[in-house]
């Protein structure tokens, strides 16, 4: 074959094979960052609502300055192993200060459970791993 005609069938099959990518989280044992997910063609909010639209989700509003947040991170991802039918994603509410309004987030770390897209429960402030563990059992 020609490398004329074998480049595009190349970036062809590349190209579908990127688009066809759905916004998920394939290493199940650490968090989803959505900083870490957003592509070009797609806004944060986009990412956001795909990778919240299905199944058990756990979404960690943090900051890196916020001491609370920085002690709830090793729970969280030990949660990701214990807790493998639970997706966790982590949105920084710096960088994503509109998904943060949008969520009416005021104080960090806050943990917003969804379940298929919808919200069911919301926690403020550090959460012990017992604590979460309660809540998973509730609501999910």
């Amino acid at each position: 074959m020609k490398l004329q005609t074998f480049f595009p069938i190349v970036f062809i099959i590349t190209i579908a094979s990127i688009a066809s990518l759905n916004y998920t989280n394939q290493d199940t044992e650490n968090p989803i960052y959505l900083s870490e997910q957003i592509q070009q063609e797609a806004s944060a909010d986009e990412v956001f609502m795909s990778l919240i639209a299905q199944g058990n989700v756990i979404v960690d509003f943090y900051a890196d300055w916020c001491g609370p947040c920085k002690r709830l991170t090793p729970i969280l991802d030990d949660f990701t192993t214990t807790f493998p039918g639970i997706t966790f994603i982590k949105v920084d509410v710096d960088t994503f200060s509109t998904i943060a309004s949008h969520y009416n987030v005021k104080g960090i770390p806050t943990l917003i459970f969804f379940k298929d897209g919808k919200e069911v429960k919301r926690t403020i402030g550090f959460q012990s791993k017992k604590q979460i563990i309660e809540i998973c059992k509730v609501v999910y």
